[in-house]
């Protein structure tokens, strides 16, 4: 989004809506509800920021908005979204299965850190948690499925101090950057982006292991060095 809103070429901002298109596609695809609510919190906070500063006017931005929704409502009657409603309504369907389990998961690694809180070290998770479980014959649970909970048994209590001052100290500099009245257009806009998405990878993380995984943490470490 920020890339097509700094970009002043027709045929450039063409090419950026088709891969904006083609991701949003794929993010379908992952059947990740998480993914799903954390992006569109993000895309709230985005055009949140832009209209406050009034970098990109608010006309424009119910412009999106409305394309948006038709393209949704597009969608939705042409068959595509069954898939993704499926996966929704199925939170209730099994009774929040997915959700007692994380529940399970939150639970046993407030215990495992409370019975060691400097951390049992770093990828012990799979190997120590068993004994504090609930009950559950899922699978091997190899993440928290909270990056906090997670980082607290492998590095303890320190850990979730130092993941939560690290997230503070970017949300502060991040929200400084924007309000600066300094910054031009194209720095603010890019950095609202850079925010949103740093709150959406921020909710995602809370209840699922996105950083976890090679691919997106090379991804975020991108993420960060572009930011700084």
């Amino acid at each position: 989004f920020s890339l097509f809103f700094v970009e002043r070429k027709i045929a450039l901002k063409g090419f950026i809506l088709l891969n904006l298109i083609l991701l949003n596609w794929a993010v379908l695809a992952t059947f990740s509800r998480a993914t799903w609510a954390a992006l569109s919190v993000g895309s709230i906070v985005f055009f949140a920021l832009l209209g406050r500063r009034q970098t990109v006017s608010k006309n424009v931005i119910r412009t999106v908005v409305v394309l948006v929704f038709v393209g949704g409502v597009f969608l939705w009657q042409a068959g595509f979204l069954e898939g993704p409603f499926a996966r929704i309504r199925s939170l209730w369907e099994t009774h929040f299965f997915s959700l007692n389990h994380r529940w399970q998961y939150w639970t046993a690694c407030v215990r495992a850190i409370t019975v060691r809180p400097w951390g049992w070290g770093l990828g012990t998770m799979s190997i120590i948690l068993t004994p504090f479980r609930i009950h559950s014959d899922r699978f091997v649970i190899d993440y928290a499925h909270n990056e906090f909970l997670q980082i607290g048994v492998d590095l303890g209590v320190l850990g979730m101090v130092w993941l939560l001052a690290f997230a503070f100290f970017f949300f502060r500099r991040a929200f400084a950057f924007i309000k600066d009245p300094n910054q031009d257009r194209t720095r603010t806009i890019i950095g609202a982006g850079f925010l949103a998405l740093g709150v959406a990878l921020f909710l995602t993380s809370q209840v699922d292991f996105p950083l976890r995984i090679h691919a997106t943490s090379f991804v975020f470490a991108a993420f960060l060095a572009m930011s700084a």
